[in-house]
């Protein structure tokens, strides 16, 4: 990535893109280029290992929801609140 920038010059890396909608509406400094992560695979990911919860980040609001209202409903309840500040549901 430090490359591309390098030759290219400022651009913007997005994993979903819904932000960048936005972006283009509102913002007078949009950069030459935007470049999908989507296909990384190696981002799309949710582990939890002695402990560590670890989210890749390609990981959507929905993903991490589905996976906590079914492995770990406590921590569900717990994090509602962020999930309800980020995106209305019809958007996740």
């Amino acid at each position: 990535m430090q490359q591309f920038i390098a030759t290219y010059g400022a651009c913007k890396f997005v994993a979903g893109g819904s932000d960048v909608m936005v972006d283009f509406k509102f913002s007078s400094k949009m950069p030459r280029y935007v470049i999908s992560l989507t296909r990384l695979q190696m981002h799309d990911y949710i582990q939890l290992e002695k402990g560590i919860l670890k989210l890749g980040a390609l990981i959507t609001l929905h993903d991490f929801e589905e996976f906590l209202i079914k492995n770990h409903p406590k921590a569900y309840d717990f994090f509602q609140p962020v999930f309800d500040l980020f995106a209305s549901h019809h958007i996740r």
